[in-house]
């Protein structure tokens, strides 16, 4: 391969969306003519990153946009996700106990197996929040 493929999709975070990343993740890495092996597990990570944040904001009962670009040139994929989603609180102004807001951080904790397939299969991921705009994947394979 010798251009570069770049691709971008915007849409709400919601599950029914989850397809249409997909798709744009396989056409983009079939265009590239990204290996089975490595197309496969790049499709598992993103899927697990993208579904993590829709999952996430169902379960807070927020409504917001996902964008995800996909940049691939002869070195690297390259993934980045930004989601708005930056509103948490673990005060306990909201008259929970101690008790409640760990109970509430142990359910959280069912996201984190994703985190581990993503560590696995990406060789480089940062994140950056930028508190009251957005939250910001970056998601390196490189090739």
């Amino acid at each position: 391969m010798t251009k570069t493929i770049q691709k971008t999709i915007s849409m709400p975070c919601h599950p029914r969306f989850l397809g249409e990343v997909r798709t744009l993740v396989r056409e983009a890495l079939d265009e590239a003519k990204i290996q089975k092996h490595d197309r496969d597990l790049i499709v598992l990570a993103l899927d697990e990153a993208v579904s993590s944040i829709v999952q996430y904001a169902k379960f807070k009962g927020y409504e917001n946009e996902v964008s995800l670009t996909i940049d691939i040139n002869d070195v690297r994929f390259k993934a980045t996700l930004v989601d708005s989603l930056n509103v948490y609180d673990l005060s306990l102004n909201g008259g929970q106990t101690e008790a409640q807001v760990a109970q509430k951080l142990e359910k959280e904790r069912s996201f984190t197996m994703g985190v581990f397939l993503i560590r696995q299969i990406m060789d480089e991921i940062a994140y950056t929040y930028k508190k009251g705009f957005q939250n910001e994947l970056e998601l390196i394979k490189f090739l």
